[in-house]
C-alpha cells in the first residue's frame, strides 16, 4: 500500500502544495493532511492525485489516522485556514517549522506548569465567591460560585486574561485545566460541576476567533480535569469558558449552582518563543469561525420577521 502511495508522490507536478508536501516524510504527510478541511478545498481543483491519496486517510477530526494494519498515529496538529495559508508561503522551510511546532506543543502537553492568568468577568457571582478565587491552584477553600437558579439547563461563563505587568500578552494555549469545588461544609460533601464546557479564545474581550468543541465534565471528582485543544494551534489573550448545565441542587434552598475551585491554562507565552516565523504562524487568526448557534438564531430572526410581516399584512387587509 505504501509503495503505491510513494509512487503517486513521484507523479506530483510543480504546484506549490506539492512542493510543500514533498518536503515531508510519508508519516508526516499523513499527519499534515489533518491540518483542516481547508486542505481539501485547495486540492479539489488543483491536484486529483493528492486528493485521492489524502481522502483515503481522512478520518473524523477527533480520531487518529490509520497508517497501516492496526497501527495508529495521533494527529500532531491542525491549522486554521489563516495558519495554513501562511504555512504554504514558507516553501522549503515547512519541514523545519512543522517539527519545531511539534516539539513546542509536545513540551506543553507534558508540562505541569500553568500560565499566569487573571479573572476578568463572570456571568454571575454568589456573595464574595468571585472569579478571582479560581486562579490559586492549591487554595482548596477558594472558589467561584454562580448565583442559584431553578433551571438545570442554565448556563454560566468565566472569562480570563493572560496576566502581564507591562503590555498585552498572548500565548499558545494547548489545554485548559479545571477543578470543580466540593463543599465539605455541606451535608454529603456535594460537588457543583457543570455538565459540559466550551472554550473560546480571542485577542479582544468578547471577540473570539476560536471556539472549541463541547467537552463533557466528569461529575463525581474533585481532581483537576484537563481539556485539550490539541491538535488545534490556538493563540490569544482572552479565554472564555462557557459552563453548560447545573446538575447539583443545594439542599438548603433548593437552588442549582456551579462552583469552580481552580482554572489553569497550559501553553507557552509567545514572547518566549524565539523563532519569529513560528510566532507569526501561531498568531494567525481565523477571520471567521463557524457559529452554528448564531446561524440558527439568524434563521429564527428571519422567520420571526416573515411571520410579523405576514401578520401585519393580514391586519392591514382587515382594515380595508
Amino acid at each position: 500500500m505504501q509503495t503505491k502511495q510513494l509512487s503517486c508522490l513521484k507523479q506530483l507536478g510543480t504546484n506549490q502544495l506539492g512542493d510543500i508536501l514533498q518536503c515531508l516524510e510519508l508519516p508526516e504527510i499523513i499527519r499534515f493532511q489533518l491540518t483542516c478541511q481547508d486542505l481539501f478545498h485547495k486540492l479539489k481543483n488543483k491536484n486529483s492525485i493528492w486528493l485521492s491519496i489524502l481522502q483515503s486517510w481522512m478520518q473524523d477530526e477527533n480520531h487518529s489516522v490509520v497508517i497501516h494494519q492496526n497501527e495508529y498515529i495521533p494527529q500532531i496538529l491542525r491549522l486554521n485556514s489563516a495558519q495554513f495559508n501562511k504555512m504554504c508561503k514558507y516553501q522549503s522551510q515547512v519541514y523545519e517549522i512543522l517539527m519545531s511546532i511539534h516539539q513546542l506543543t509536545s513540551q506543553c502537553l507534558h508540562s505541569d506548569s500553568h500560565l499566569m492568568i487573571e479573572g476578568i468577568e463572570s456571568s454571575t457571582q454568589d456573595y464574595d465567591q468571585s472569579i478571582m478565587k479560581t486562579v490559586q491552584r492549591h487554595k482548596n477553600d477558594y472558589f467561584w460560585s454562580s448565583e442559584g437558579s431553578k433551571n438545570e439547563s442554565d448556563q454560566e461563563y468565566l472569562i480570563y486574561k493572560i496576566a502581564s505587568r507591562d503590555q498585552s500578552e498572548s500565548a499558545l494555549i494547548t489545554s485548559i485545566v479545571m477543578k470543580v469545588f466540593q463543599a465539605n461544609f455541606q451535608f454529603n460533601d456535594p460537588l457543583y460541576p457543570p455538565k459540559q464546557i466550551q472554550i473560546e479564545i480571542g485577542n479582544e474581550l468578547e471577540k473570539y476567533h476560536y471556539k472549541s468543541k463541547i467537552f463533557q465534565v466528569i461529575q463525581n471528582t474533585q481532581d483537576e480535569q484537563k481539556f485539550s485543544l490539541y491538535p488545534d494551534l490556538v493563540c490569544g489573550q482572552y479565554i472564555k469558558i462557557t459552563l453548560f448545565g447545573k446538575p447539583q441542587i443545594q439542599r438548603m434552598n433548593g437552588q442549582r449552582y456551579i462552583a469552580i475551585g481552580y482554572v489553569g491554562l497550559i501553553g507557552q507565552n509567545l514572547r518566549f518563543i524565539q523563532q519569529a516565523n513560528i510566532t507569526n504562524l501561531l498568531a494567525s487568526e481565523e477571520l471567521q469561525i463557524k457559529e452554528r448557534e448564531s446561524d440558527q438564531n439568524e434563521e429564527l430572526k428571519t422567520c420571526e420577521k416573515c411571520i410579523n410581516l405576514q401578520e401585519q399584512q393580514n391586519f392591514d387587509s382587515l382594515k380595508f
